[in-house]
C-alpha cells in the first residue's frame, strides 16, 4: 500500500490520468492527498472534482483556488473556467464537499508524523497554531454557509502578518 502526496492538479484530469497510470495506482491498496488546487486553470475542472468525490482513496487540503470555487459557489463571480461546475445541477454537493475539506491534513506514516498544507503555513504560525485555524475552519463549515457570515466578524489583531490577511481575505473575503 502506498500513500501519493500530488499538489496542483488545476483542472488538469487528462494529465493527472496518466500521472494514476504512471504510478500504477490502484484505489483499493492505495491513497492520494492533495495538497490543494484541484481546480481553475486547466478545462478539465469538472472531471477532477467528481474524480476525487466519487474515489473513497482521496483525500485533500483546500487550496486558494479551492477556496476561490467555493466562494464563487456561494454566488461570488464566477471565472470561466469554473462556470461549469457554478451552473451544475450537482453544485450544491460540490459545495458540501468542498467545504468539508480541511486546510492541514496530519498522516502518521512508519511513526513519523507528516503535516499536509497548500502553499506552506504562514511564518508567524507554529504547527500548533495551524492545527486550531484548521479545526476552527472545520466547525464552521460543518454548517455550510455559517463560516461566510461569521467571517464578516472576524478581525485580525495588531500583531497579524501580511501573509496571514492574505489567507483569511483569500477565505473569508474580508
Amino acid at each position: 500500500m502506498s500513500t501519493y502526496v500530488i499538489g496542483d492538479v488545476h483542472g488538469c484530469f487528462d494529465e493527472l490520468k496518466k500521472l494514476l497510470k504512471k504510478i500504477s495506482f490502484n484505489p483499493s491498496k492505495d491513497s492520494i492527498i492533495f495538497t490543494g488546487d484541484l481546480v481553475n486553470r486547466g478545462n478539465q475542472s469538472l472531471e477532477v472534482l467528481e474524480f476525487c468525490m466519487k474515489e473513497k482513496s482521496i483525500e485533500t487540503v483546500l487550496g486558494n483556488h479551492d477556496v476561490f470555487l467555493i466562494k464563487s459557489l456561494l454566488g461570488k463571480k464566477s471565472p470561466k473556467r469554473l462556470k461549469n461546475i457554478c451552473a451544475h445541477k450537482n453544485k450544491k454537493k460540490f459545495l458540501e464537499w468542498l467545504v468539508k475539506k480541511p486546510f492541514l491534513i496530519s498522516k502518521k506514516l512508519n511513526g513519523k508524523e507528516f503535516i499536509i498544507v497548500h502553499a506552506g503555513i504562514p511564518p508567524s504560525w507554529s504547527i500548533k497554531d495551524t492545527k486550531v485555524f484548521n479545526a476552527t475552519y472545520s466547525l464552521f463549515s460543518k454548517t455550510t454557509l455559517a463560516f461566510n457570515s461569521l467571517a464578516s466578524s472576524i478581525s485580525l489583531g495588531p500583531g497579524a502578518s501580511s501573509t496571514e490577511y492574505l489567507f483569511l481575505n483569500s477565505c473569508f473575503n474580508f
